[in-house]
């Protein structure tokens, strides 16, 4: 669990993307300001610009994991559970959109080496994301709506239907609340589609 100070810095760098700021050329400094902390206060709890992107990415994959799991959990049958994991999609997609830019810093040159420890925690979440998935799956095969696929086969058409939802809300963000039924209706189709009994 994030200190208030550290809630505020992760806070502040996403504040600083959605205000459009080139997070190449983001400094310690304009992080410190947007959290509402002084400079030396930020080296308090981060080393380096590097650890707290990295810390940031970590911050909102997990809070919102969680999140979506919490949101799910209250649902009755794999239908409503899937609707409101694509519905959790359209109403967060900006925040998405935000912790890819995140992830994209380290994408070219990687993870400095000083950070390679902090950085274990991705094949952890990604398990944690699979067996979501996969409990989402088993539930639609109990209830008939699934056939019985591998767990690759079910990774990869969860995984290619979410990121075709995310292209598309990429290209067209805003929506009404109908077509947003529409389109979560329409996603939800083409995903028992790909799985089929």
């Amino acid at each position: 669990m994030p200190s208030e100070k550290e809630l505020a810095i992760y806070q502040g760098v996403l504040r600083l993307l959605a205000e459009g700021a080139d997070i190449y050329a983001l400094k310690a400094s304009d992080i410190a300001q947007a959290a509402g902390i002084g400079k030396g206060t930020l080296y308090n709890y981060f080393s380096s610009k590097e650890e707290i992107i990295l810390s940031t990415i970590r911050y909102t994959m997990e809070e919102h994991l969680e999140r979506l799991r919490e949101a799910i959990a209250q649902k009755p049958d794999f239908s409503a559970k899937l609707h409101c994991a694509f519905a959790y999609e359209l109403s967060h997609h900006s925040h998405h959109f935000q912790t890819l830019f995140l992830l994209s810093y380290f994408g070219a040159k990687g993870l400095p080496p000083e950070l390679k420890k902090a950085g274990e925690f991705f094949p952890a979440l990604q398990e944690e994301t699979s067996a979501l998935i996969l409990q989402l799956a088993a539930l639609g095969q109990q209830e008939g709506i699934l056939g019985n696929y591998s767990r690759e086969e079910v990774l990869m058409a969860f995984t290619g239907v979410f990121s075709a939802l995310s292209l598309r809300l990429c290209s067209q963000p805003l929506l009404t609340k109908e077509s947003a039924e529409e389109l979560i209706d329409s996603y939800y189709r083409m995903l028992v589609r790909s799985l089929a009994p």
